[in-house]
């Protein structure tokens, strides 16, 4: 666990931020403008509580409790009043999904895995392992729903963290599902929207759209509301009827939320829209100077969203003009969450935010916050539901995850749509493995042969159940001494062990192949674990011994494998952070014509993309079949995306570029074959810009808002190592 220092709103003097409205002029796009003419009243920050990283998840407020994840892989537990740490829990990877809370009990997704933690003090109740990154899930009706980058929707035992049924489909599943009349809504990367029975997951209706679906629908009055890419979909909840859309020109939009008969969307092109849910006509929108990635939440008569631009702004729902707004110290994706006038916010600078919201006392009331998505509060839709997990359950939970009528992964989609008996079943697989009965009892352990080649040879659907296997021999052996008891119940213990380690096995063979490397590293680690205890709850048999420590050696070898790439991948992950620090500095620098700063902050860049690309080619193994992502602090800004507000271009250019629709940085298309983008190129070529400012504007078009990076592939640091040494070449 790590102890995070915690800024309490004594400690930062409940520093006051202000910023105009005349300063942040809203234009209209397509409809009427959200734009203000007063200055903004100052809103007070109560308090600021620091994490190791940033802070993508939701808040979630319940019994004056903040629950958030941050990418610093811990999930916190916070004083709404104060800003005082309650507890922290730790997983293995970073923690993007927002809480959803049910008496007593924290859900939350990270590292492929679904976690059921005690609001209390933060212990685990139970967890569900998936083979793939899992969102926000939702709970109703004591079955916890979600989604899972493997391509399924789980529905998982809320009491137990035992699987009911999955719902396979042809893409990952990133959307967060909401359940309303026993149905379960959600969308896939296969261009899907489903909808599912919650009771059996057998399918109702699907609805294909134009492009992925990678965010959260939302239900209200009889509609779903979904994006899809460019496009905005309304879908009678009943029947899966389109009943309009709505296409943005080339900017994704986020997951929507409806208040009353309007929906409040961000777009990627930095506007918020407010649309009429009755025929998906345009009512206002509003322009920030950054992409709003943040899903809007609406309390009383104002809507609140984060930005790109590190700010939260408050609008009026009705008109969109500004009421005030907020600067966080970096960009924003968390979804803000109100509660009692106060706004809760994350951000990349790692930091969860408390802030006065002016004077009002209403708490969030769209149906985002009404359905459990992306952050809530105690009063949303389902919030009193009896969750009852025993304490053996609790005290086992790490075991139990991994029981037998559980299936994860390819496994699941075997098991899809078969809702959960009234008795735990057992799946017996036929695997002709050497076996040697112990002490009367048939208890199956490898000789003859490595268990870990047998693992390795067999198919998907074939697995060795040591204990039903231990459990019926017992029930046909009668009359054994006391000695002989001891010696099988030595042998079951062992059996059991055993058949703990062969399954963790498949996991860690999943895992790697997918790339989960830590994942894997964690399961062969237990497994080791396993076996090791096997030898000393078996019996004397020496043989035996001696296959299970040599079974030790391999995984141990498979180990050390696994942690010599998640080192190469943390070199390399801390080399591409340094670049592209400097990278985004270097732009900043040329554009504010410190071309010596900046030529030294490309070639910088360009030698830390030319190290990373050097080990990753030679390794033996692909450090990059899982995307790095790196988060970094930002030295230097731009002052604006908007041309005309840099300062740096002449009147006359500026004019030529708004003739051809290019004002702001966001409406320069990059073309990956080209370093200059085309319609520069074609400026140039006409002698309508010079070489100079095809330089420059070339260098701008790089610029992107945020402080975090992902890498794909090989290609996509390549590509930036051209860029940096372009950007080091031009500058003088």
């Amino acid at each position: 666990m790590n102890d995070k220092p915690v800024l309490s709103h004594m400690q930062v003097s409940r520093r006051r931020i202000l910023r105009t409205v005349g300063s942040l002029t809203a234009i209209s796009v397509g409809g009427t403008a959200g734009s203000g003419t007063a200055v903004a009243e100052p809103s007070e920050l109560e308090w600021a509580f620091q994490t190791g990283s940033a802070v993508m998840s939701s808040p979630t407020i319940v019994d004056e409790t903040v629950f958030v994840g941050s990418n610093d892989k811990n999930v916190y537990a916070i004083d709404a009043k104060t800003g005082e740490k309650k507890w922290v829990f730790e997983t293995n990877d970073r923690v993007d999904s927002s809480a959803l809370v049910v008496d007593g009990i924290v859900f939350i997704g990270s590292d492929g895995n679904l976690y059921a933690i005690s609001a209390e003090n933060g212990t685990e109740k139970w967890v569900f392992r998936t083979s793939g990154f899992v969102n926000s899930p939702i709970v109703f009706n004591g079955t916890a729903f979600i989604g899972s980058g493997d391509g399924n929707l789980y529905a998982v035992n809320a009491e137990n963290g035992t699987q009911r049924w999955a719902f396979k489909t042809d893409g990952n599943v990133f959307s967060s599902p909401v359940v309303t009349d026993n149905i379960v809504y959600f969308g896939s990367q296969d261009n899907n929207l489903y909808a599912v029975e919650a009771e059996t997951g057998n399918q109702q209706w699907v609805f294909e759209t134009d492009g992925v679906i990678s965010s959260s629908p939302t239900v209200a009055n009889g509609t779903v509301f979904i994006s899809s890419d460019t496009n905005l979909y309304a879908v009678d909840a009943e029947t899966g009827d389109q009943q309009w859309q709505n296409i943005s020109k080339d900017r994704p939009f986020t997951s929507p939320t409806v208040a009353d008969d309007t929906l409040f969307v961000g777009n990627t092109d930095g506007n918020l829209y407010a649309i009429n849910t009755e025929n998906g006509d345009q009512r206002w929108a509003f322009e920030s100077n950054g992409r709003n990635q943040s899903s809007p939440t609406v309390a009383g008569s104002t809507v609140f969203v984060g930005s790109q631009d590190a700010c939260l702004y408050a609008l009026d729902a009705e008109t969109g003009s500004e009421e005030w707004v907020f600067n966080t110290e970096s960009a924003s994706a968390s979804s803000p969450t109100i509660v009692d006038g106060t706004a809760f916010i994350g951000s990349y600078d790692g930091n969860i935010y408390a802030v006065d919201a002016m004077r009002l006392s209403h708490s969030s009331s769209d149906s985002r916050v009404k359905l459990g998505t992306f952050g809530h509060h105690g009063d949303w839709q389902y919030a009193f539901q009896s969750i009852t997990i025993s304490e053996e359950k609790q005290n086992n939970s790490q075991e139990e995850s991994m029981s037998d009528d559980q299936k994860t992964g390819d496994e699941a989609s075997i098991q899809t749509n078969e809702p959960e008996s009234s008795e735990s079943t057992s799946s017996l697989g036929a695997n002709n493995i050497p076996t040697k009965t112990i002490g009367g009892i048939g208890a199956m352990v490898t000789i003859g042969g490595s268990m870990y080649a047998w693992r390795r040879s067999r198919q998907a659907d074939e697995e060795t159940d040591i204990n039903t296997a231990t459990r019926a021999t017992n029930n046909t052996t009668t009359g054994n001494s006391p000695s002989d008891s001891a010696t099988e119940d030595a042998a079951r213990d062992s059996a059991q062990l055993q058949g703990r380690a062969s399954k963790l096995l498949t996991q860690a063979d999943e895992a790697e192949a997918d790339g989960q490397y830590q994942q894997a590293a964690e399961a062969y680690e237990e497994a080791i674990n396993h076996l090791e205890q096997a030898t000393v709850e078996g019996d004397d048999d020496e043989e035996i011994k001696k296959e299970l420590k040599s079974e030790i050696e391999n995984i141990t070898a498979s180990l050390e494998s696994v942690n010599a790439v998640i080192e190469a991948r943390e070199s390399v992950t801390t080399t591409l952070q340094a670049a592209e620090r400097s990278f985004k500095e270097g732009i900043a620098r040329y554009a504010a014509g410190e071309q010596t700063v900046a030529r030294i902050r490309f070639r910088q860049a360009r030698d830390a993309f030319e190290e990373a690309q050097q080990t990753i080619t030679e390794s033996d193994t692909e450090l990059l079949a899982q995307a790095i992502e790196v988060s970094f602090e930002q030295e230097a800004a731009l002052p604006s995306l908007a041309l005309k507000e840099l300062a740096v271009l002449d009147d006359s250019t500026i004019e030529t570029l708004a003739a051809v629709d290019i004002e702001s940085l966001t409406s320069l298309k990059t073309d990956p074959e080209k370093m200059t983008p085309p319609v520069i190129s074609d400026l140039e070529e006409s002698d309508e810009v010079s070489s100079e400012e095809a330089a420059l504007l070339t260098i701008l078009s790089w610029w992107y808002e945020g402080t975090s990076r992902k890498f794909t592939s090989e290609t996509v640091i390549s590509r930036r190592y051209e860029q940096a040494d372009y950007g080091f070449n031009q500058s003088r």
